[in-house]
């Protein structure tokens, strides 16, 4: 319901169309028993396309971004010694986000500012395995999403933008645990 409010106010607005291609980093706030072991999220990157339909003070802006974040994994042994077993492992994902957008300080100059917030689905595509741990794709909950706010600066045609993104849902199964995600890139508008 909310997706088909958002394409109708899409046609409502002028048809002016920026693209946003962009990169960058992004740090998660995740941590959670999965199993027999424990996972910390760490820092990964991301690249995308941004879209921004409006001339209006407010606009629509849909993307498409590939996230790919590393996942510290600790358990202990079965060993006498009772060692600790520690590996690094990436989980990627595509993540769509369908965001509102006021502009805060106009559209032409040579500095803009804006904010936006909306929704985030994203669909994990995989994980890497690893030896030591039983961690698989199948541990995974393939669908998620999130609310995300942000604040976008654009000088010329360079963009500097930066989101925050509220976990709603579960990506590791029955970990009780949702991710939070702040999300830091550069691009260029045309």
């Amino acid at each position: 319901m909310l997706f088909t409010f958002l394409m109708v106010l899409a046609a409502q607005l002028p048809a002016q169309v920026v693209v946003n291609p962009k990169v960058g980093i992004n740090f998660s706030g995740f941590k959670g028993d999965i199993k027999d072991f424990q996972a910390e999220s760490r820092v990964g990157w991301n690249a995308g396309i941004d879209l921004r339909f409006g001339e209006s003070a407010f606009y629509f802006t849909p993307g498409l971004h590939y996230y790919s974040f590393t996942a510290e994994l600790q358990k202990n042994s079965n060993l006498q010694d009772n060692i600790q077993l520690e590996e690094n492992t990436s989980i990627q994902s595509l993540r769509a986000p369908l965001n509102l957008g006021i502009r805060l300080t106009g559209e032409g100059g040579l500095m803009a500012l804006h904010a936006r917030g909306g929704i985030v689905p994203s669909y994990t595509l995989s994980v890497q395995e690893k030896e030591n741990f039983d961690l698989d794709i199948d541990d995974l909950n393939r669908f998620n999403y999130g609310a995300n706010v942000g604040l976008g600066l654009d000088i010329a045609i360079f963009t500097v933008d930066v989101n925050y993104e509220f976990g709603l849902s579960e990506p590791f199964k029955d970990s009780g645990e949702k991710p939070n995600f702040l999300t830091a890139s550069v691009g260029i508008k045309f």
